[in-house]
């Protein structure tokens, strides 16, 4: 069918020109799930006549006004400008036209504190015009009777966002003397959705009798939302106390369409763009406000001439001056990078949470573990404690620290880690100073670190930058009124790495933990024989991410092809042995042998598609092994000899044997890659291991807080001992 269906949605700004020139009434205008209007075709209606496709301005937009090089900053009277968002540009002029016989449609409140586009002559209408409404207007049928008036001679002036501009122009299809557009500059149009749930949440509804978004009576010229009710004292509010202001002005609860709108340019859309004149000089501002004028043809030069008249401020400035302070005349918002996540959370939370949750960082949990190193093991371990705590109910935020072995060059931004934070990751503002750190602590009660390599004092020190302490993964940060648990940690070998000073310290700070689990079998035996530690030995956090999530993720990357997948590291690459044994195993399985090398830029998602499509894989990569497990795919593990523990564990949990080889039984390689795998029983065995982790969590965060007392001076007689061993020695050379 061609119709607007065809229109990408994510492109659709509900302009509703489709809606106007269906000739058979087949479109109707619907919420989506983010509470945006968008054009719905009634199929056995639809006669495929290509009209709606044709007038849509996303899909030819025009640009055929002059680009204008100065604009002008504009003050109407005082008690006008008391009474408007900025300057009084808009009242002035729509007055003009109903006094000399023309008409005015601009965006009004309607009875449920939704907006809506009108057509009137009505002066009572006119003041309902006034002032900034944050919500995207219904334009309902309003292009139809603007085109009716125009043909009955009337003038009429329109004033809407730009792309209702382009909208109502695109539908008439021509150009009329008698119709003048104002645009306004806009960020954005917010979800109506999102404004009828904070409203319900804070206010009772049936009480309010104004809204206004731009109350001057307080606090001047700003954003200041008051709220006026019929049986209580008005309520006043600035823009960052109130969440749904904030959340606005954050581009957090934005259309999918204003982050690459194709109105948000010049030149303009409108005969005359009106604003806000924030990058005014201060002798053309004060606390009334200062509209901004840019003329974009000679309509626009028109409405000027009739602002001039007994105006109190009308001033030409560069239009550079202008776009300064009012970016978006010339380029769309940026979408706040978790806008999406909000609105998937929107049903489940209220409004001033997720203000709290996205804006301010606030939450249930807060997660510290190895994320943006640069490994797809760690950030995907991460991704799993997030879902487990989610899954438990915990709003959860990752803490946002990122460093990479210094070793690496990177390009941050287009690295595989940032791309897959930004995306499946809830992660808190960034974390760039060690009193960053301590600030966590009023944002959330309970601290969670973990899992992988988080306790090996030799990986800490390899990301952690000089202005941070190495203790901070032992979350020295975390206050004692605050919970502090780990989640399958693990020392990477098998001894507790450090000095006789740095194991006193990762002692005094464990000691602190209300609750420690761990990767390995040893680490439990670590702790008790070390620091007389309890602990409980958890599967990996990458296990908790649901299978249905991971088909999602390996989706893109799925093939028909078969290989034997090789992923291992750099080192092993020309082992003479390794590369005899494997082109052996190409030739017994009659498979081509694909390698995946490490590059920064490969995304998380085809690592795990290689996996997942392998017939067999050979590493030496704990997690690539781990996801083996997971997508049932055969394996052959090379043994890692810097950190072979995990791996034993791991079998251990899983019944798996004869899966390591290396250089030293190298006759194993055959035996490994034949062997099978009770797929049934590892499953079984999964669900069993994650259900136990998620029971211990569980009970580890719902538990009452200890208040413990530590000495920091476990470790007093070794110290003593090694201060005596020291003198000896001095005695001796003396």
């Amino acid at each position: 069918m061609v119709n607007i269906s065809n229109v990408n949605p994510n492109s659709c700004t509900g302009c509703c020109a489709c809606l106007n020139v269906c000739p058979v009434g087949a479109i109707s205008m619907k919420e989506n799930k983010e509470g945006f209007l968008c054009p719905v075709v009634d199929s056995e209606k639809c006669t495929n006549c290509g009209l709606c496709l044709n007038v849509c301005p996303v899909e030819k937009p025009n640009y055929s006004n002059d680009t204008p090089s100065v604009c002008y900053a504009y003050m109407n009277s005082d008690d006008e400008r008391l009474k408007s968002s900025s300057g009084a540009a808009f009242p002035f002029l729509a007055n003009y036209f109903i006094s000399n016989d023309g008409y005015v449609s601009g965006a009004i409140w309607d009875d449920d504190w939704s907006v809506k586009h009108v057509v009137s002559n009505d002066k009572n209408d006119i003041e309902k015009m006034r002032s900034s409404k944050y919500l995207q207007s219904k334009i309902g049928f309003v292009y139809k009777e603007i085109k009716n008036l125009l043909k009955q001679d009337k003038k009429v002036l329109f004033t809407g966002t730009p792309c209702q501009v382009a909208g109502l122009k695109s539908y008439l299809h021509k150009d009329y003397d008698n119709l003048y557009c104002l645009d306004i500059i806009c960020l954005g149009v917010p979800s109506a959705k999102v404004f009828k749930k904070y409203l319900k949440e804070n206010y009772d509804v049936e009480d309010i009798k104004n809204i206004n978004f731009r109350d001057k009576k307080i606090n001047g010229w700003g954003a200041n939302l008051n709220i006026d009710f019929n049986s209580k004292e008005s309520k006043t509010t600035k823009w960052n106390y109130d969440s749904y202001f904030s959340l606005f002005l954050n581009n957090m609860c934005l259309r999918k369409s204003c982050g690459d709108c194709k109105f948000a340019k010049i030149p303009r859309q409108g005969d005359l763009t009106i604003g806000d004149f924030w990058g005014a000089s201060p002798d053309l501002k004060d606390k009334m406000g200062t509209s901004l004028l840019i003329s974009s043809n000679k309509k626009g030069e028109f409405l000027l001439d009739i602002l001039k008249k007994n105006a109190k401020l009308f001033e030409q400035q560069p239009l550079e001056v202008a776009i300064k302070e009012n970016p978006y005349l010339a380029k769309s918002s940026k979408p706040h990078i978790d806008r999406d996540k909000f609105f998937n959370a929107l049903e489940n939370h209220s409004v001033n949470d997720l203000k709290r949750y996205f804006l301010d960082d606030y939450c249930d949990c807060m997660v510290l573990n190895f994320w943006s190193a640069l490994n797809y093991g760690a950030i995907l371990t991460c991704y799993g404690v997030q879902c487990l705590l989610q899954e438990l109910g915990k709003t959860t935020k990752v803490i946002n620290y990122v460093s990479y072995p210094k070793e690496l060059e990177c390009n941050w931004e287009e690295s595989f880690a940032n791309k897959f934070a930004n995306k499946y990751l809830n992660l808190t503002k960034p974390i760039k100073k060690y009193s960053d750190l301590l600030s966590l602590n009023q944002k959330a009660n309970t601290f969670v670190v973990g899992s992988d390599q988080v306790f090996r004092k030799g990986c800490i020190k390899e990301l952690v930058n000089d202005d941070f302490s190495w203790t901070m993964f032992f979350l020295d940060f975390v206050r004692s009124c605050n919970k502090k648990i780990s989640y399958s940690a693990s020392f990477g070998v098998d001894r507790v790495e450090g000095t006789l000073l740095e194991l006193e310290k990762i002692y005094y700070y464990l000691a602190q933990f209300d609750d420690i689990s761990v990767r390995e079998n040893i680490a439990t035996i670590l702790l008790k024989n070390k620091f007389r530690l309890n602990s409980k030995m958890l599967v990996d956090g990458v296990f908790h991410i649901p299978k249905s999530k991971l088909i999602q993720m390996t989706s893109e990357y799925e093939t028909q092809e078969e290989y034997i997948g090789c992923f291992v590291l750099p080192y092993f690459s020309n082992e003479t042995w390794y590369q005899q044994k494997l082109q052996s195993l190409s030739s017994k399985l009659n498979l081509p042998i694909k390698t995946l090398e490490f590059n920064s830029e490969t995304p998380v998602e085809k690592w795990l598609a290689f996996i997942k499509n392998a017939k067999i894989l050979i590493s030496d990569s704990y997690h690539a092994v781990v996801f083996s497990l997971i997508f049932n795919t055969p394996f052959v593990q090379i043994k890692n000899a810097k950190s072979q523990t995990r791996f034993e564990t791991l079998f251990e949990v899983f019944g798996i044997k004869n899966k390591t080889v290396s250089e030293f039984n190298q006759e194993l390689f055959d035996v490994a890659a034949e062997a099978d795998f009770d797929w049934e029983n590892i499953n079984k065995i999964i669900e069993v291991e994650t259900q136990k982790a998620k029971n211990w969590m569980k009970n580890a965060l719902e538990k009452e807080k200890e208040n413990k007392f530590i000495s920091p001076h476990f470790l007093e007689a070794e110290i003593i001992g090694l201060k005596q061993k020291i003198r000896n020695l001095e005695e001796l050379n003396q």
